[in-house]
């Protein structure tokens, strides 16, 4: 069994052998991660799904494994329209094609696949199935298969595939996420470094004036004592003193006034710097199914 799926997943149509030539050949395409769910997650599925194909009579094809040069690859990764499925599986042979996506929230995960009957050009089915956690998923898997194939209520007539791209025709919508690139935005870096530059320049400034007051005051209360003392109290002597204590006043009053307006400025400085070079919140959006779903990350 596991060689036989290791030889479907590794080889393309032209090089199958005749034991299984008359095996329908099925295309699986690589699920779409929706929202929430792990970017590999549709890759780390495919042995078991095209396992379970196997199991229908249905010989799988995996092209991004089947794939012999670069371009291919990129036209597989790429691939998001009807008409692409189209190309995808005519490069490998196949007659039919299975395309979807997984979603996962909270542990609930939601399966969607769309099959496609590639010689008419036409969507022939499409399942959903939803349930919670991996252990059982083979069966899970098994029963969404049952469902794509043979639906409990047959449709009339098939609906034919539209050529416009995935994103326009809700009903074969593969889930897919596209996030934007996070960066840091440094929006208040330049007032940052001015208030803690003005911060630093008013703590060093007020701490001088008030040194420059200390040390000059000891020499003002000898001139007064002195002239308090002195029989000869000129207006000249009392204009020079009361100019001192006016200069040593300014300088002590200006002191603290410096002090503070240069420690506000700091701390301000230091908050903008913490606070700035943060990232953008990144803007998820994901198209599910016949609607979308959004969400922001911090």
């Amino acid at each position: 069994m596991w060689l036989l799926l290791v030889l479907s997943l590794t080889v393309s149509a032209s090089a199958l052998s005749p034991a299984h030539g008359a095996m329908p050949q099925v295309a699986l395409m690589p699920l779409q991660a929706g929202l929430g769910t792990p970017a590999g997650i549709g890759a780390s599925w495919a042995p078991l799904l095209a396992e379970l194909v196997y199991e229908r009579e249905m010989w799988p094809i995996y092209p991004p494994a089947a794939a012999t040069d670069a371009d291919t690859a990129a036209r597989i990764r790429d691939c998001r329209s009807a008409v692409c499925y189209q190309d995808i599986g005519a490069t490998f042979g196949a007659k039919k094609l299975i395309a979807g996506g997984i979603s996962r929230d909270a542990g609930r995960y939601t399966v969607t696949l769309t099959l496609y009957d590639l010689t008419t050009f036409t969507q022939q089915g499409r399942a959903e199935r939803s349930f919670v956690g991996t252990r059982s998923l083979d069966i899970e898997l098994a029963a969404l298969l049952e469902e794509l194939f043979h639906p409990a209520t047959k449709v009339a007539s098939a609906a034919p595939i539209s050529d416009a791209p995935i994103s326009d025709t809700p009903l074969i919508t593969p889930p897919m996420t596209v996030e934007t690139t996070a960066t840091p935005v440094y929006r208040y870096r330049g007032a940052a470094i001015t208030l803690t530059t003005i911060g630093v320049i008013g703590l060093l400034g007020g701490g001088a004036m008030l040194a420059t007051t200390f040390i000059l005051k000891p020499g003002f209360e000898s001139q007064v004592a002195a002239y308090n003392a002195s029989a000869d109290r000129s207006s000249a002597t009392f204009t020079s003193l009361t100019s001192q204590k006016q200069t040593l006043d300014i300088l002590y009053t200006g002191s603290f006034i410096a002090m503070g307006v240069g420690a506000a400025s700091l701390i301000t400085g230091i908050i903008l710097f913490a606070v700035d070079g943060k990232k953008e919140p990144q803007i998820v959006f994901a198209p599910m199914g016949a609607g979308a779903m959004a969400s922001i990350k911090f």
